[in-house]
């Protein structure tokens, strides 16, 4: 809403097509993304968004390296810089992301698509 862009759930199986940049945002669980969104990932293609911008939240700082690996095999420029936040998981972190968190991812994407 904040960034006046066009938001769609994987789980809506949507089509998208024709994006200069996909903004993925997700969280990290074992340091692996969920295995519905690296299924996703292998039906884009090119056509669908050249780049890729990613926005993720983990209990760990890690990088989702098979989605990164996912969208390259696929010809999809994956941006260098990712903005990582801490998680939740059970009880562990459950005030995250917090709302200062998703205002700094906020600004994070802002600046992407700017330098885009």
């Amino acid at each position: 809403e904040k960034l006046g862009i066009k938001a769609y759930n994987i789980k809506d199986n949507p089509k998208i097509d024709g994006y200069e940049m996909g903004i993925i945002v997700s969280g990290i669980y074992g340091g692996q993304c969920k295995e519905e969104l690296i299924e996703f990932a292998k039906g884009l293609t090119h056509q669908n968004i050249k780049s890729a911008l990613l926005v993720t939240s983990s209990m760990k700082e890690v990088s989702p390296n098979k989605l990164i690996e996912t969208l390259s095999l696929k010809d999809i420029d994956v941006i260098k810089d990712e903005y990582k936040c801490k998680g939740s998981f059970l009880v562990m972190g459950m005030s995250h992301p917090n709302k200062d968190e998703i205002t700094r991812a906020v600004a994070f994407v802002k600046k992407a698509l700017e330098n885009a």
